[in-house]
């Protein structure tokens, strides 16, 4: 049936679906703008895009980590293809890619990738920014802190997540996110179990409110797995070289 019958079809006015669909394209902007398109037509046009945005992305990163992709569980490919469909903008598509080729490479963590289906899904482009910032701080310090584990801990492969502590309003003016906004944010990053405010201290026999956060254990496996680079390639599998060798 073509979108004419359709809509004589629908027990409606033909000038209100008309109108309809005229406002669902500015909605959805200029990137679909065929005239008498379905309107599930458009959105899966447009999440179709996405998805082949990110299956690049994502095979181009396996490519030059020299890693080659395996079958990924259903139950993490799935979702996470579903959801990602929907995001557009460039550095979560970017986390999202890196997250399928992490799953494509390494089945054992199956768990911890549907919790980051569930994490990209329910962050924004600031989030994601605030994140990577905590990340990138994380990994500066991280080589200072092991050494210093090493002399009164020798068995732990890693620092602890709450090694590193932030000050809100230090993370939150670095990502360029407005006062106003900050409360709201750092509520939901809280709520995913990503953030977690420092033990309170306790001066005169009262708590007093705590002034800083660090990432969770959860928080920093996620990050992991969304931001983070390959570790070494296993036996057989030589990354591609790149640049001028000495």
């Amino acid at each position: 049936m073509d979108t004419d019958k359709l809509i004589e079809a629908i027990d409606l006015p033909k000038a209100l679906l008309e109108k309809t669909s005229a406002f669902l394209d500015r909605l959805l902007g200029s990137s679909v703008d065929e005239s008498g398109q379905l309107i599930a037509d458009k959105i899966r046009y447009r999440r179709f895009k996405n998805q082949l945005e990110i299956l690049q992305k994502s095979e181009k990163i396996l490519r030059e980590a020299g890693r080659k992709p395996q079958a990924v569980s259903l139950q993490t490919l799935v979702p996470l293809i579903e959801k990602a469909s929907l995001e557009e903008h460039p550095s979560l598509q970017e986390m999202w890619a890196r997250l399928l080729a992490k799953a494509a490479t390494s089945n054992a963590k199956s768990g911890i990738h549907r919790l980051c289906v569930h994490v990209l899904a329910n962050i924004s482009p600031i989030e994601a920014l605030i994140l990577q910032r905590m990340f990138e701080t994380y990994k500066e310090k991280r080589p200072e802190l092991i050494t210093n584990m090493r002399k009164w801990n020798q068995t732990r492969p890693d620092i602890p997540a709450e090694f590193i502590f932030f000050r809100p309003s230090d993370i939150f003016r670095e990502a360029g996110v407005p006062e106003h906004a900050s409360d709201l944010l750092l509520d939901n990053l809280l709520r995913l179990n990503l953030l977690r405010w420092e033990v309170p201290e306790i001066e005169d026999g009262e708590y007093v409110n705590p002034s800083f956060i660090h990432l969770t254990e959860l928080g920093l496996s996620i990050l992991k797995e969304c931001i983070g680079e390959f570790s070494a390639s296993p036996s057989g599998n030589t990354p591609k070289q790149t640049g001028k060798s000495g």
